[in-house]
């Protein structure tokens, strides 16, 4: 039988570190890594790369933030079950964000 993340105790955010994130978003699928270390690295569908660091929100379940490098400000994402999987949104306004393909334990490469 096929382990899934309703099988673990992790929480969602605990079992995005040191993994790779794969996510449906609307201009194609884009890679992220969340590593263990706090680093946060991403290949968007257009092939351009970000870099920041991440970290779960304490005070909010299933909520991380990233601050990537070239970003103004702070982006933060809530991870929501739904019949389908996981959607990431938006944790200010609820907006979606993307469709969870895969997350890939272990893997750093990008």
């Amino acid at each position: 039988m096929e382990a899934t993340l309703a099988d673990t105790p992790l929480t969602l955010i605990e079992s995005l570190s040191g993994a790779l994130v794969r996510f449906a978003l609307p201009g194609g699928e884009a890679v992220f890594h969340y590593g263990a270390d706090g680093q946060a690295r991403a290949v968007l569908a257009d092939g351009r790369e970000r870099r920041g660091s991440w970290a779960p929100v304490a005070a909010e379940r299933d909520c991380y933030e990233v601050r990537w490098r070239d970003a103004e400000a702070p982006s933060r994402t809530r991870l929501l079950r739904d019949p389908q999987g996981l959607v990431g949104v938006d944790a200010a306004s609820g907006e979606p964000r993307g469709r969870v393909v895969a997350i890939e334990p272990g893997r750093a490469d990008v």
